[in-house]
């Protein structure tokens, strides 16, 4: 991700600067042709036929100097077809006044046509902005991405968005890591969204094991993975949270948590591993009707509640 907005930093500098180039070309433009051209009227008198084939073209007449001057007009891509008997704007130069051009190109000057190059470029560099916010709620500007727009507004007050100095973790990819460890003593611990800048999408190997004095933890939706023995040993822990996100709770990620009396289990889990929980839990799991996690506890043995407003999971 880092990566990839700097690549947008790139092309969004860039795009700026053909703009800025094009402005400056196109006065230097306006100002050669003032000082070095002089517009007067002219009028289509003949039409002959273009040598390479195709249309035919347009023969202008004007006066130069007082004198009659008359040229064909080679190109009518940006004039459109011209007339017999329509009056021009001609532009000359008077040194040479046989040597001339329509008026109605100097509105499309290779300036002009260089700043919309720029404009693209832009427009390009903020459509992908746009798409990326709007598709996944991740801003590749921002210093870190959003993941707000996953999580309900209770969600959002309770979850610990920044780690502190007390977690650890790996990196998996240019915005996705996993939390290793942990060398506080909290009692109340929140597992937080980001590590750095980068998502915590996994809570890995026994990252959270034989923390003697935990007894509450919440684990955000952006946690897609509890792995193995995540929380193994933890003795006194009584309340475990985890919000919808979550995927998958990996063998033995609460083993040795004899002190279990409350579990909340997202709809959103696809694998529980079989011996995730302690053969004889005795703690009450609040779980969505019609559940993985339902038919999960049901097979166990354990008891199940229903969430309310207070446990909503």
């Amino acid at each position: 991700m880092a990566a990839f907005r700097i690549v947008l930093y790139v092309f969004l500098g860039i795009g700026c600067l053909i703009v800025v180039c094009g402005l400056v070309g196109r006065r230097k433009w306006q100002a050669r042709v003032d000082r070095e051209r002089v517009r007067t009227a002219g009028i289509v008198v003949d039409h002959v036929r273009n040598p390479k084939g195709g249309a035919y073209l347009p023969m202008i007449a004007y006066l130069a100097d007082g004198a009659e001057q008359r040229g064909v007009w080679i190109s009518t891509i940006r004039t459109g077809k011209l007339e017999l008997g329509q009056e021009v704007e001609v532009l000359y130069d008077p040194d040479h006044p046989e040597s001339f051009h329509l008026a109605q190109e100097e509105e499309v000057s290779p300036s002009k046509e260089i700043m919309s190059i720029g404009v693209i470029v832009i427009a390009c560099v903020l459509g992908v902005f746009i798409y990326a916010n709007v598709t996944t709620g991740n801003s590749p500007f921002a210093l870190r991405p959003n993941y707000s727009r996953t999580q309900d507004s209770k969600t959002a007050q309770i979850i610990n968005l920044n780690a502190d100095d007390a977690f650890s973790f790996k990196s998996d990819s240019d915005y996705r890591c996993t939390l290793t460890g942990y060398s506080g003593d909290a009692r109340s611990l929140k597992i937080p969204v980001f590590g750095g800048d980068k998502f915590i999408t996994r809570i890995g190997r026994s990252a959270l094991a034989n923390q003697r004095n935990l007894s509450e933890v919440t684990v955000p939706g952006t946690i897609k993975e509890i792995a193995e023995g995540a929380f193994a040993g933890c003795v006194r822990l009584q309340t475990v949270r985890i919000h919808d996100g979550t995927e998958t709770i990996g063998a033995m990620a609460f083993e040795g948590c004899l002190s279990l009396a409350q579990v909340s289990l997202p709809a959103s889990l696809t694998e529980i591993s079989d011996n995730a929980f302690p053969a004889d839990c005795s703690a009450t799991f609040i779980v969505e009707p019609g559940s993985l996690a339902e038919t999960y506890c049901q097979e166990h043995g354990y008891a199940i509640s229903r969430p309310d407003s207070d446990d909503a999971i």
